[in-house]
């Protein structure tokens, strides 16, 4: 993946390769990937946003994100940790939901320094049938999504857009606050004062070999 800098737009534009094909629920899968991507139907993942209704106290031990996301694909967002720099992966999934209105937002657990959020893969076709279509996510040192959520907090991440060009996605980076807060004074005016805005940040991801097989297990959501 080869990461660049759109001076025109100030926008960071970069490639992840396809990464999986095709899961079964509940069957082990080769995929051409280092690390383990772990996407499991339990209590943990949230498969839908949050409900407009929600609201998030100050005092709380979890925190609200919301990240904007064009056009309508499956993002899974995971935990991990920051290591000299680079974010060491291997979470499961906290978050893997498509945007609803261009936005993802959703509850998780608080996180800061070394611990943080991640955009772990990209599902553009989504959930199909028993399990997913292609699904694109990091590679070698290549950068991602990288973000705190403190405690009580309601956290802007930025915006992402996404497009498939042979065999790679390539990912535009923007901020737009404006609009998010006039996406959340609509939908979820609970929380459409509480927006905050720390930056836009991507962050190298520890080293993946994804010139190397390895077999991972993989479960999926059953009738979604």
């Amino acid at each position: 993946m080869n990461l660049r800098q759109n001076a025109a737009i100030g926008q960071a534009a970069l490639s992840l390769p396809n990464l999986l094909f095709h899961a079964q629920p509940m069957k082990t899968l080769s995929y051409l990937l280092s690390a383990c991507l772990l996407l499991l139907s339990t209590g943990c993942v949230n498969f839908s946003n949050l409900d407009k209704s929600a609201t998030l106290t100050q005092d709380s031990s979890d925190a609200v994100i919301v990240m904007g996301v064009k056009p309508r694909f499956r993002v899974a967002i995971a935990p991990g940790t920051i290591v000299e720099e680079k974010v060491k992966l291997g979470g499961i999934a906290t978050l893997n939901t498509y945007p609803e209105s261009g936005y993802i937002v959703g509850k998780v657990a608080a996180a800061v320094f070394p611990n943080e959020y991640h955009v772990q893969a990209i599902f553009p076709d989504g959930i199909v049938g028993a399990g997913f279509g292609d699904a694109y996510g990091p590679c070698g040192n290549d950068h991602v999504v990288s973000f705190h959520a403190p405690a009580g907090k309601v956290i802007y991440v930025g915006d992402v857009e996404y497009a498939r060009a042979n065999g790679k996605l390539v990912i535009k980076y923007s901020e737009d606050l404006q609009s998010a807060r006039k996406f959340l004074d609509r939908e979820y005016p609970n929380l459409a004062n509480r927006l905050e805005a720390p930056g836009l940040q991507t962050r190298p991801v520890a080293f993946i070999d994804c010139g190397k097989r390895v077999t991972i297990q993989v479960l999926v959501p059953r009738g979604r």
